[in-house]
């Protein structure tokens, strides 16, 4: 909360310079390489469980890389997932708003929004994200061409009556 400035494009150049500058100066990068599970905390329902499982592979699934540390992190985002729906399902709708306002606020904390992913430099999966059809055309680009065939010369062809006569009146506009 209180990010300013527009969202940087992670494959912009300023991305990559501030990423390079980062790893240089010994900060954290994000790695979406390397896998990390979190370990559900005691505290919370035995009820969330179902919630919590989505939502950490949801959030691996996108690239998020997690420590232990960012459980309860994530256990409070799911308290409020799961609190906005038990309150939809009883018709609060001042509830339901005041928990879907702090889920919004812890997804953005965690990395579960487009926009806190892009603010974290996590790529798009390329693999889910192809609006252009890019692996089609890479399919089709990466295929053997075939070889080229010599263009066979064309049997020239007979004159026919008005092309000779064509050709009659140009010889003799000529003289």
């Amino acid at each position: 909360m209180g990010q300013r400035g527009p969202i940087a494009s992670p494959g912009s150049v300023r991305s990559l310079r501030a990423r390079k500058q980062a790893a240089k100066a010994g900060r954290a990068v994000v790695d979406v390489d390397q896998k990390l599970l979190l370990v559900f905390p005691s505290w919370m329902p035995r009820t969330a469980a179902a919630t919590w499982r989505r939502i950490v592979a949801g959030l691996h699934k996108a690239g998020v890389r997690l420590e232990q540390i960012d459980s309860e992190a994530v256990a409070f985002y799911t308290l409020c997932v799961d609190g906005a729906s038990a309150a939809a399902a009883k018709d609060d709708a001042k509830l339901t708003a005041r928990f879907a306002r702090d889920a919004l606020q812890w997804a953005n904390v965690i990395g579960a929004s487009p926009s806190s992913r892009a603010r974290l430099g996590i790529p798009k999966n390329a693999e889910e994200h192809d609006p252009w059809g890019n692996r089609e055309l890479a399919r089709i680009l990466s295929q053997p061409r075939p070889p080229k065939v010599p263009a066979q010369a064309e049997p020239p062809k007979a004159p026919t009556e008005s092309s000779a006569r064509g050709a009659a009146r140009r010889v003799g506009a000529r003289r």
